[in-house]
């Protein structure tokens, strides 16, 4: 779900500027400070801004490409936990008709609400929906008159920056997530062993 919202030109400033599209609230600031290419003739300019734009939307695809790969392995993960959920809840089953208090039996039922747990987290920090950084701007957003095509490049290019620092920010945070959530994956055997071990205790010697 891409980001595109026309916005009207800010005759506040000094240098006419291109509407910026909305960014969400997650964004951080960039650390890159704009610059300027100096006392260029208009003919050199032009040709440089060009090429920057061409690479700062490449960068911004890199970017863009990377979400949609994270969301791959997040679809993954998720498809692991659902598959070691259905296997968990299935052996519980079995023990409910056995020994339905048996230490195993709570060891079972904890990992199982362990890996829900972990299952709810993966979804609701990283394969939930939000709003991404368009590609491009909108046209009616990049017509403006009174401005040169030099001045509509140098605008257009801090936009794209904006939505690239609004990507990384993005990918950070799914990424952190998505590690958190795999690395807590490994501490499955604890959780089973812990709730089996207080089970044990607290049945004493009269445990089936």
């Amino acid at each position: 779900m891409t980001v595109n919202t026309p916005l009207q030109p800010q005759p506040s400033v000094s240098r006419p500027q291109v509407p910026a599209q909305q960014v969400p609230a997650e964004d951080t600031s960039s650390d890159v400070q704009p610059a300027t290419l100096g006392k260029m003739d208009p003919a050199e300019k032009l040709e440089a801004l060009t090429w920057i734009e061409k690479c700062a939307t490449d960068n911004l695809k890199d970017h863009v490409a990377s979400i949609q790969i994270l969301k791959s392995e997040a679809t993954a993960t998720l498809t692991i936990f659902l598959t070691g959920m259905g296997a968990t809840l299935g052996y519980l089953v079995n023990l409910i008709s056995v020994t339905p208090h048996a230490p195993t039996f709570w060891g079972v039922l904890a990992l199982l609400a362990y890996l829900f747990l972990l299952s709810g987290l993966l979804v609701l920090m990283v394969m939930r929906v939000a709003p991404a950084p368009a590609v491009t701007n909108e046209p009616l957003s990049l017509m403006q008159s009174e401005m040169t095509r030099v001045q509509i490049l140098q605008s257009e290019l801090e936009n794209i920056q904006k939505r690239i620092g609004h990507a990384r920010a993005r990918t950070g945070r799914m990424g952190k997530w998505l590690n958190r959530i795999r690395g807590l994956l490994l501490l499955s055997p604890i959780v089973f062993g812990l709730a089996w071990y207080v089970a044990r205790l607290t049945c004493g010697g009269a445990c089936p």
